[in-house]
């Protein structure tokens, strides 16, 4: 009987406006299975969730909404502000994602799991939760003043305000140092997807050697 062939469990990351969720997507789109941390995160947070406590205790009522749901845009307006509360929200966020993950990961090997799973974690390498597990590691990146401008655009928010997001995040070159694999993410969308399905390709590739 043929042994059972494991997926491939790679992490994807990027920095913040670089266009990592648009790649995840493509890859799903693709056949990969997706796990999403930034989805994890907010269930974590989620008022039923395990983080949630912890981040009232830490952070106060201030940050909730009438609905009892923390308001993740003034909780990050907060932390992105000052980097000792960023790194008191992250010791009580990563360790109940990284749990999470794990459950997921479990859930989809156990089922039926798809040749590739793509971890999409922004901070892949900047948490103190590592994953040797991901392998290989992709980075998405673009340049800075486009990661600006596409954060500006989403979030609404002030250019000051994405230009403290993203320093408050290793920066690119680092995060490439880093990686096994590197998608720029410079030009359209149709070269994008072509970058991305020559990555899913080479993957598979990869897990029939």
């Amino acid at each position: 009987m043929e042994k059972k062939r494991e997926p491939i469990i790679a992490g994807l990351t990027g920095s913040i406006g670089s266009g990592k969720s648009a790649v995840a997507e493509r890859l799903r789109a693709l056949g990969a299975g997706i796990i999403d941390a930034d989805v994890l995160s907010r269930q974590v947070m989620s008022p039923d969730g395990s983080a949630y406590e912890a981040i009232i205790t830490a952070f106060g009522k201030d940050i909730l909404k009438s609905s009892g749901e923390i308001d993740r845009k003034k909780l990050g307006q907060i932390v992105f502000s000052n980097s000792e509360l960023r790194q008191r929200l992250e010791k009580i966020v990563h360790p109940k994602v990284r749990l999470l993950f794990e459950k997921r990961l479990a859930e989809l090997k156990n089922a039926h799991p798809p040749a590739i799973i793509i971890y999409v974690v922004p901070l892949l390498f900047e948490s103190a939760n590592k994953y040797p597990e991901l392998s290989p590691t992709i980075l998405v990146t673009a340049p800075d003043n486009v990661c600006i401008e596409r954060v500006m655009r989403r979030d609404g928010c002030t250019r000051q305000l994405a230009e403290r997001k993203l320093a408050a995040q290793m920066p690119a070159d680092k995060k490439a140092a880093l990686s096994d694999i590197v998608i720029v993410n410079d030009g359209s969308m149709e070269q994008l997807n072509r970058r991305v399905a020559e990555l899913y390709e080479n993957l598979l590739q990869s897990r029939s050697a």
